[in-house]
């Protein structure tokens, strides 16, 4: 337990709220979590990314049977397009390599926050800006963002089949 100075001789015990208690519990079990994913994610990307077009190609074809006139199905056309050519290996492990520093930078904030350190929260929030800017960085632009969503998205189905 952390002491602050009242006076000179005296101290006062600093202890850690019910908050921050939790959000540090569910920071070490889902970053945790997300290390271990992002790692097999790297190791798998040539895979992730052959599985992935596929499941474009499929989509593409069910919109051709679908029911979208001729202007819907030129836009989704057109963003299919541009999913397929930024959907590579290189990309997947560059999204693993981001989602792998975020899980570290949170992991050590909450351990740093767990011991009362301010600090901690500072490196806690830099682990949440690498979250959101590694799409940004390694996809480029709106297209990251929406790139970012569809592997959340895929890597979520995957294990359904």
């Amino acid at each position: 337990m952390i002491r602050l100075p009242l006076h000179r001789n005296e101290y006062l015990p600093m202890s850690r709220s019910n908050f921050l208690t939790f959000l540090c519990i569910v920071t070490f079990i889902n970053s945790g979590f997300q290390l271990f994913q992002s790692a097999e994610q790297y190791q798998k990307a040539d895979i992730q990314a052959e599985q992935g077009l596929e499941i474009l190609d499929d989509v593409r074809d069910q919109m051709d049977n679908g029911d979208l006139n001729e202007e819907g199905a030129s836009a989704v056309d057109q963003v299919m397009s541009a999913f397929q050519g930024n959907w590579t290996p290189a990309n997947l492990r560059g999204m693993a390599i981001s989602s792998i520093l975020t899980s570290l930078l949170c992991i050590i904030g909450a351990v740093m926050m767990w011991g009362l350190q301010k600090r901690g929260y500072w490196v806690y929030a830099a682990g949440i800006g690498v979250s959101g800017l590694g799409p940004l960085v390694v996809f480029g632009g709106i297209l990251g963002i929406s790139q970012a969503f569809i592997a959340l998205i895929s890597g979520a189905y995957r294990d359904w089949e």
